[in-house]
């Protein structure tokens, strides 16, 4: 089951910047305007108070540019990520398993 974390308040003065490791969530500026980076995506967001962005589980880079009041609300897909985790765990185990009993290598059977 998703579990919600309890959502946390961070309060920003001008120029501050706060990095930080995000959970899959989302990300809420109740007041002010911030500049937000995700370490390895495509592009900066610029964010002003009543804007929100769903956070996909990068480390997180926030630049106030003003006097700034950013809200975290927890976890969205905890649940989903954790079953592609293990749905790809399995598969890794079965492609072992079939190169354990010499069935031949894991690549030649089309259905692992």
């Amino acid at each position: 089951m998703p579990s919600a974390a309890t959502p946390r308040t961070i309060d920003l003065v001008q120029h501050q910047l706060v990095t930080f490791e995000a959970p899959h969530g989302r990300i809420e500026l109740t007041h002010g305007c911030a500049w937000l980076t995700e370490v390895g995506g495509v592009r900066d967001t610029f964010l002003a108070a009543g804007d929100a962005w769903c956070l996909t589980g990068r480390s997180i880079v926030l630049s106030a540019l003003s006097t700034t009041r950013v809200r975290l609300v927890g976890a969205i897909a905890p649940d989903r990520t954790a079953r592609i985790g293990r749905w790809r765990r399995l598969v890794r185990t079965a492609r072992r398993h079939v190169q354990r009993m010499q069935f031949g290598p894991a690549g030649m059977h089309p259905w692992l």
